[in-house]
């Protein structure tokens, strides 16, 4: 819309903005904002209550505008026709805080929504938003399109069996003769290969018990293992 209701310009041109705004900082505790720009009258009335140090509704402004309004004030300088622009100094700095912080609060406002211009607001929204969702829709349908059938899933290649390793072949790979031993050596493989490596790693601590070996079983089968990868032709 052509005037921006987050704007303290916009809203005291507009009764009904006026009035949501007013029971808006009145919720919200922040009425000094909007009744310091509404403010006329005498310098001294404006500044004791919305600018001095001790004013009752203080509002936040930077001391380089506050600056030369102390400064009058304290020689009671209330004629001065400087007034006039520090005060709507201080207002337009009070316009731009409103503007970038209170005011886009407010445009979410119940308060505001009650408005007329809330209304509009609402009803540009929701019409933009079906518009952004039917170009979107067309869009993905346009891109469906050119872009053909999807192409028919390929058939997943089966997983490659687990190999086995010759326990004899692996026995010799490891320096293994002992009869014993390569009996064992032959159950902990079958067991291994079943998926039973508890029971794997038990028959591998009697071979390592057997073999008078200076590993623990699991560092034995951890080996056999890495050996079986590193020679896959000998087992």
């Amino acid at each position: 819309m052509a005037d921006e209701p987050n704007k303290l310009q916009t809203i005291v041109k507009d009764a009904k903005l006026l009035a949501a705004a007013l029971q808006y900082t009145k919720r919200t505790l922040t009425e000094e904002t909007l009744q310091f720009y509404l403010a006329k009258g005498e310098p001294k009335v404006v500044y004791e209550r919305f600018v001095s140090n001790d004013a009752p509704m203080q509002v936040n402004l930077p001391s380089p505008i506050t600056g030369p309004m102390h400064q009058l004030a304290e020689k009671k300088d209330w004629t001065n026709a400087a007034w006039k622009n520090h005060l709507d100094k201080a207002k337009e700095s009070i316009a731009g805080l409103w503007e970038h912080d209170a005011g886009k609060r407010f445009l979410e406002s119940a308060e505001f929504r009650a408005t007329p211009a809330g209304q509009k607001a609402a009803a540009e929204a929701a019409a933009k938003n079906a518009t952004s969702t039917v170009l979107a829709t067309q869009k993905a349908a346009s891109s469906a399109v050119k872009a053909g059938p999807a192409p028919a899933a390929q058939p997943e290649a089966p997983a490659a069996e687990p190999k086995k390793a010759d326990p004899k072949k692996a026995a010799k790979l490891l320096g293994i003769t002992n009869a014993k031993s390569i009996a064992l050596l032959t159950k902990a493989n079958d067991l291994s290969f079943k998926g039973d490596k508890s029971g794997a790693l038990r028959v591998f601590a009697e071979l390592v018990e057997n073999e008078k070996l200076k590993m623990t079983a699991e560092m034995f089968m951890k080996e056999l293992q890495k050996q079986i990868a590193k020679n896959p032709n000998k087992v």
